[in-house]
């Protein structure tokens, strides 16, 4: 039948039987029907832009990353103010006291860990919208972040004594920055377990409402400390209390997709067990690189340099903005990703966004370096070619972290898991021989190498699995 021996075709309507009962026909019924298929198989093959560029998708998630990033800008502004605030303030002495016990509370963090948390992210995408596994799933991770926590403050409280004791710390305040980097710790990664679940639902206005409470919460008692006392131990405590606040309230949050009281799950214990034998290795080699430099400038007697090194990373963090934004917006949306081509596009727009990200801080830090430095204070004003070394490691370090969160949300982590560690010393042995370890210049180009050798490895298991298109299942 034509279209136009219609006669509501030839007054250029679409049939509608509500608005006209006249056209209440099968003719019209059959010409309606056709139209509406006809435009369905258009929206659904899109144009050429939409079809090969995606500009669409693009554009839409290009927008949430956006208003997210500027959220988080003004967040991490606050952030950047508070540590230039304790940069600026605080004596030397006190503030490397202070970075060592932030370095050990991060390598407890990650013993504590040991793949835990890629296994229960890797499991809950599978089933994010079941509470009751949920609450399984739980429940079975933090029985054995339990154990795993208990048998990672053994070495490391001793170590952190010692190590503060050798920079002159006397034994009583040790032992009170070492209770409070435990609790810290253990407070940091219940947050970060249960941080998992809204992470996969998108709940993006949770994390930034969160995060700027924290934040503000931190700033006002750093504000506080000026005016009273500031050392390591108040902004240790300080620290540790900002932890509980993030573990509280990301809990809270967890058990409105979760249910509170299950049992243990002996089958997911069986499975996070496997991926914490994978991870483990990594774990405690991640923590020994991470306190590289307390290492070597305690051996060589530089306590300053401890400082400095940390002040110039306070700099370095303004860069990973759009980074943070990132691995909270389209992250989940890989994780959750079942189709090969979406997951392809997904994987190569956040890596993409993720790299020029970093390119003018880079610049600008090479080429003006005293843009940054003059915010640290005159204690740090010569520290510009350390500062552009400092954004290089940093900018490495955050992109391997995307890369990382990318493939072990589907638990690709394979080449990573068995290469790392051998690659890895291999080069910085091989670097090591030749330049001066004595020097932050010299202690960041080692930092650089483990970064850089993991964005390998984590690339060789991103091709191999989807080039294997093993999407449905979360290993590779």
């Amino acid at each position: 039948m034509r279209p136009w021996s219609n006669p509501c075709a030839r007054k250029g309507v679409i049939p509608s039987f509500k608005n006209d009962p006249a056209c209440e026909t099968k003719v019209c019924r059959d010409f309606s029907i056709n139209v509406s298929r006809s435009q369905l198989n258009i929206d659904e093959n899109g144009g050429f832009f939409e079809k090969h560029l995606n500009l669409g998708w693009f554009a839409r998630w290009s927008s949430i990353v956006v208003r997210f990033g500027t959220a988080q800008f003004a967040i991490q502004a606050i952030t950047s103010v508070t540590g230039l605030l304790i940069a600026r303030n605080m004596d030397l002495h006190e503030y490397a006291i202070y970075s060592i016990i932030f370095q050990m509370q991060f390598a407890i963090f990650y013993l504590a860990d040991s793949g835990l948390g890629v296994g229960l992210k890797a499991l809950a995408s599978r089933d994010h919208e079941s509470p009751e596994r949920l609450g399984s799933l739980l429940s079975t991770t933090m029985n054995l972040r339990f154990w795993f926590f208990m048998v990672a403050i053994i070495p490391c409280c001793p170590l952190v004594v010692w190590i503060l004791k050798q920079n002159g710390v006397d034994w009583t305040t040790s032992l009170m920055l070492c209770v409070l980097m435990a609790l810290g710790s253990l407070w940091s990664q219940s947050a970060a377990l249960f941080s998992i679940i809204p992470w996969l639902h998108g709940q993006y206005k949770f994390v930034l409402t969160r995060d700027c409470l924290v934040t503000l919460f931190r700033l006002g008692m750093v504000l506080i400390l000026l005016v009273t006392k500031l050392n390591a131990l108040t902004l240790t405590l300080v620290s540790g209390l900002a932890f509980y606040l993030t573990a509280i309230s990301t809990r809270n949050k967890f058990f409105e997709y979760a249910t509170k009281q299950s049992a243990v799950n002996s089958s997911d214990r069986d499975v996070l067990l496997s991926y914490a034998r994978r991870g483990f290795p990594n774990s405690l080699f991640v923590c020994l690189q991470g306190q590289i430099a307390i290492y070597i400038f305690t051996s060589f007697g530089q306590t300053d340099s401890i400082a400095k090194i940390s002040a110039i990373g306070r700099i370095t963090v303004l860069s990973g903005i759009v980074t943070h934004a990132i691995g909270a917006v389209l992250t989940p949306k890989f994780a959750i990703c079942r189709t090969h081509k979406k997951s392809v596009s997904l994987y190569k727009f956040i890596l993409g966004i993720s790299l020029l990200s970093f390119m003018p801080f880079i610049v600008i830090s090479y080429l003006s370096p005293g843009a940054f430095l003059w915010l640290l204070g005159t204690h740090y004003a010569t520290l510009g070619e350390e500062l552009t070394i400092a954004m290089l490691v940093f900018s490495a370090s955050q992109i391997s972290v995307v890369m990382w969160s990318l493939n072990s949300s589907r638990g690709w982590i394979n080449s990573h898991s068995f290469f790392l560690i051998p690659s890895t010393l291999v080069l910085q042995i091989l670097f090591a021989s030749m330049i001066d370890l004595s020097t932050i210049r010299g202690v960041l180009l080692i930092q650089l190498v483990q970064p850089v050798v993991a964005m390998i490895l984590m690339s060789i298991d991103a091709y191999h699995a989807f080039h294997k298109h093993d999407l449905e299942t979360l290993t590779s």
